[in-house]
């Protein structure tokens, strides 16, 4: 089967490049399928690079490096027939995690030489297509904090967390109109809207413990109400998922289809990557993606 590798080298802090040569001696030594390989330079490579390889005809393409690396080549297969293979080489991962997908090499070449293929949903907002999870409130500010600090990404879930207070002295609670489905409410005092396909973002914080990638719903977690003070002292339960046990600041919903504006200061993050909009619409696509696992 004629396969395209992506690679992201720049991911992980130029981890993934690190990781990359070496299991490219294994991938030389092992595989058993014609194969090419393409790096990425730019922000929007992985994309061009998809849409190219869907047109020349490659029946799997294989995204290496991160969660941002995944978005871009979502977005260019987006509900093409081909196979989508994940190497979790970057730093964040949710994406692989919520699937258990594997760094080890002889596991990898198993899959890739005798793979079994798992339909997920996919997740359309607006025009582009997001895999994982969006957010909109102070995880949108806290994504752009780190975008703008790379050097936070080092310390993995720790850097989103000092992110987040760095961020939070700046931030203010809104109020949303929000569509969910066919029923239309108004928002108050909105910390946090995270519209997710998986469990995970920012990092290893399972922010909707329910999430399934191929149930073909939206979850939606909705945390408002709070204190600065108490949202210090209840942020380190997302980490476990046990925020949602806190009924009176947080509310867990599915849905197929959500819609709402964007205020002008509030930011909003898809898969990490800054969404620029004034208003959006998000809405699964079930079993759009053929996963290979």
């Amino acid at each position: 089967m004629n396969t395209l590798f992506i690679v992201n080298p720049s991911a992980g802090r130029g981890k993934c490049f690190r990781i990359w040569t070496r299991f490219e001696e294994v991938l030389q030594e092992k595989a058993t399928f014609p194969y090419a390989v393409r790096l990425t330079r730019n922000k929007g490579d992985a994309e061009k690079f998809s849409v190219t390889a869907v047109q020349e005809g490659f029946e799997r393409i294989i995204s290496v490096g991160g969660d941002g690396t995944i978005n871009e080549v979502i977005n260019g297969v987006a509900t093409a027939n081909v196979q989508l293979g994940i190497l979790p080489f970057g730093t964040g991962n949710d994406f692989a995690h919520a699937l258990y997908l594997t760094k080890n090499f002889q596991q990898i070449m198993k899959m890739l030489i005798s793979p079994a293929i798992t339909p997920i949903d996919l997740v359309k907002i607006n025009e582009h297509y997001f895999i994982n999870a969006a957010g909109i409130g102070i995880d949108g500010n806290v994504v752009q904090y780190i975008n703008n600090h790379p050097s936070i990404k080092k310390i993995g879930k720790f850097g989103y967390i000092l992110s987040a207070f760095q961020t939070l002295m700046q931030y203010h609670p809104v109020q949303l109109n929000v569509t969910i489905d066919d029923e239309r409410s108004v928002l108050s005092n909105v910390w946090i809207l995270a519209i997710a396909n998986g469990p995970y973002f920012g990092g290893g914080m399972k922010i909707c413990p329910g999430a399934s990638l191929s149930d073909g719903w939206l979850d939606l977690c909705i945390i408002q109400n709070l204190t600065k003070p108490r949202f210090l002292q209840l942020f380190p339960l997302v980490f476990t998922g046990r925020h949602v046990q806190l009924k009176n600041y947080v509310t867990m919903r599915k849905a197929k289809k959500v819609t709402f504006d964007i205020p002008p200061h509030m930011l909003m993050q898809m898969d990490g990557e800054m969404m620029d909009s004034p208003s959006v619409t998000i809405e699964v696509i079930p079993n759009a993606i053929q996963l290979i696992t």
